[in-house]
């Protein structure tokens, strides 16, 4: 899944304008890799001792919640280093038990970073655990945020939380040598506006 990190390496960017919220996912990735350490030698053993409860069902989607999704501890791996394995150092970080909820239906809500724009709507973008990292300049992780493919595209609303249905996958994606995301889900369509925080 392509994201859209090669317009720029900068990772300095201004929270207030539409420029930085357009390439928000490169913002939150190049302050990750300036300030986050590198994977150490041995990544194996992150994932070991993570535990959660079983996700809830309802009419065939599992709910999903972000303080289980971003629970675990992830190190970014040295992407630029191709001796070291960064796409089996990312994966064999997540655990078990989170890769089960790959390829299954499911609901998540958060918070909408808009990536690509087609039409005056935004048809990929990023769904945050919360208003920190994509407007505060937390430094975030990887299992922070997913990114949204919804092909017919979606009306942007920004600092409510969001609920979207869909196809979920768990894996890391790279692009340009850099991990861009360790999940993703396509959308069946435009989320529901939810009441309260998350």
């Amino acid at each position: 899944m392509k994201t859209p990190f090669s317009h720029s390496r900068r990772a300095g960017c201004r929270k207030s304008s539409p420029r930085w919220r357009a390439s928000g996912v490169f913002c939150l990735v190049a302050a990750a890799s300036a300030i986050l350490p590198a994977a150490a030698a041995d990544t194996a053993n992150l994932a070991a001792g993570f535990s959660a409860p079983a996700p809830r069902v309802e009419r065939g989607y599992l709910l999903l919640d972000f303080y289980w999704l971003s629970k675990f501890n992830f190190v970014r791996p040295d992407a630029l280093d191709a001796a070291s394995a960064p796409a089996a150092k990312a994966d064999e970080q997540i655990p078990p038990l989170v890769k089960s909820w790959s390829g299954k239906k499911v609901v998540l809500t958060g918070f909408m970073l808009p990536l690509v724009f087609q039409d005056g709507k935004t048809t990929q973008f990023l769904l945050m655990a919360n208003l920190m990292l994509c407007c505060y300049a937390t430094v975030p992780k990887v299992n922070d945020w997913v990114v949204v493919q919804l092909p017919g595209g979606t009306d942007v609303i920004q600092d409510q939380p969001i609920e979207f249905r869909g196809v979920f996958h768990v894996g890391p994606q790279f692009d340009g040598g850099v991990l861009s995301s360790v999940y993703q889900m396509d959308a069946e369509g435009p989320g529901i506006l939810k009441d309260g925080n998350l």
